[in-house]
């Protein structure tokens, strides 16, 4: 167990303050000034031995370093894609290339053959770097992390100190929503870093400590939450835990900080349940917040959690914004919303839509004008999520405006609110909800309960709505879906 040590306010309020207008180079050099001799990464094998440790000046000169020889190899503004599994090679590559003045170009680490050729001609990648076979049979050069990263940290030179333009674009990062192809959101390093300093304004870490995340990298918020925000605070980020192992691991390390989607929330919770309550009690009191984004959350759980006394942050985002655009504060949690926006963004909501502008928005999508034509109205990008803000000005989602089902009597459903009430029972894995002629009709899936509960929580579910939302065919599931972007349900093309 690690031994957690509080953060002086003032030195961090200073370091933000710095950061503001400032660049991904300088929070990797101010991280280790400040931080020096702490860990900033530990890495563990598959069976959760340590690997390795590398404290915070050790980790910005591999930085540095792993930058200089990117931009000898290879100059500046070149494309470099970036594809593997959540590693430490992984992290160190992609803030390298940043920092070399490259472009990072993001992968899915699952992309393959025809699927990856596709990709990287989408996005004019010049390099790729993996962390799989190098014969891929891709056009352009192909490199292995491990590989590279040896010759690169053998390399006699670090980049030199440059002024960097923060504003400029650094990573491109796919997104596809939950319909239709992948398209790459530009980033800039202002953006970046300012999704993170949102959740550092609204939940500041009072302790260092370990920090967990299974989630890919090449995600939005696993890259702002699970990586950024964690250097910031001073955290040391756990890496290479399986998913298999992800409970071992948080009863082996005790993590203070566990960087979830919904799917997990529910596992943690039943894992919990299952210790004995000393072991239970040890788990839950080291940790200080579970983060959890990427997908809704049902109320239900939020409130288990409550109850629990295990502190749990939600929020709200979308890749085109890097991602974080709302986010609770410790002291202003509502289950039934995903807290205030942040202060970064300007707001308005047009006939239900929210839209937002600031400095953290992407640039638009890579080689699709027509797309980034669509999503932005006067300089405000248009997110597509139908909102409403409470008394305490917290956002309240409603539903997505293109997943707004019209059934052909004219009523208008967000299949969302009808979603929500089924995934408030957990024994309930996945559900998506939507329309044919006149009827509303669900896919519905539980590893839990019989068929004949499924039907019975459908019903109850029918008396809770109004008649003309109700769900009038039951599709009941025998294997869990495939969903997209970390859990999102995947929606049918009318």
């Amino acid at each position: 167990m690690e031994e957690k040590t509080g953060i002086d306010p003032e030195v961090k309020n200073r370091l933000l303050k710095q950061l503001e207008n400032g660049s991904i180079g300088e929070l990797i050099k101010k991280t280790a000034e400040l931080y020096e001799e702490r860990d900033a990464f530990l890495v563990v094998t598959s069976e959760l031995d340590i690997q390795f440790g590398v404290s915070y000046r050790d980790f910005c000169e591999n930085i540095y370093r792993i930058a200089g020889f990117i931009r000898e190899r290879f100059s500046s503004n070149k494309h470099i894609a970036l594809k593997g599994a959540n590693s430490f090679e992984w992290v160190c590559l992609y803030l390298g290339i940043i920092i070399s003045g490259n472009i990072a170009v993001l992968l899915n680490k699952d992309d393959e053959g025809e699927t990856l050729e596709k990709e990287l001609k989408k996005t004019d990648s010049d390099i790729m770097l993996t962390s799989g076979e190098k014969n891929t049979g891709s056009s352009i050069p192909v490199y292995h992390f491990r590989e590279f990263i040896t010759e690169a940290v053998a390399h006699d030179e670090l980049i030199p100190d440059q002024k960097c333009d923060s504003s400029r674009i650094c990573t491109l990062i796919g997104t596809s929503g939950t319909t239709g192809e992948r398209k790459y959101c530009m980033l800039t390093e202002k953006g970046i870093l300012q999704s993170a300093l949102n959740l550092c304004h609204a939940v500041p870490s009072d302790v260092h400590g370990y920090a967990i995340s299974i989630l890919p990298f090449f995600h939005s918020y696993s890259l702002s939450c699970g990586i950024i925000y964690q250097l910031i605070e001073g955290n040391t980020t756990v890496i290479g835990v399986p998913d298999s192992s992800l409970m071992a691991a948080i009863n082996h390390f005790y993590p203070a900080y566990l960087i979830f989607v919904p799917s997990l929330l529910f596992a943690l919770r039943f894992y919990l349940n299952s210790l004995s309550k000393e072991e239970s009690n040890l788990v839950r009191n080291n940790i200080r917040t579970v983060f959890c984004g990427g997908a809704p959350l049902t109320a239900e759980m939020a409130e288990w959690y409550a109850g629990n006394k295990i502190e749990l942050i939600t929020g709200y985002g979308m890749t085109e914004c890097a991602p974080i655009i709302a986010v609770h504060s410790r002291t202003n949690f509502d289950p039934y919303s995903v807290g205030c926006i942040c202060k970064a963004f300007e707001y308005r909501i047009v006939d239900g839509e929210l839209e937002v502008r600031g400095p953290q928005i992407m640039k638009g999508y890579y080689g699709d004008e027509k797309s980034t034509q669509a999503v932005f109205h006067d300089g405000w990008l248009r997110t597509g999520d139908l909102v409403r803000l409470d008394a305490q000005n917290r956002l309240i989602i409603t539903g997505r405006r293109k997943n707004i089902i019209v059934l052909s009597n004219g009523e208008n459903i967000s299949p969302e609110e009808i979603e929500n009430i089924l995934m408030s029972n957990p024994g309930i894995g996945y559900c998506r909800i939507w329309g044919k002629e006149n009827s509303i009709i669900v896919d519905i899936y539980s590893g839990v309960y019989s068929d004949d509960e499924v039907y019975r929580i459908v019903l109850k579910a029918n008396g809770l709505l109004p008649a003309y939302k109700s769900i009038k065919r039951i599709n009941i599931l025998k294997t869990m879906p495939d969903t997209v972007e970390l859990g999102k349900v995947k929606r049918i093309e009318y």
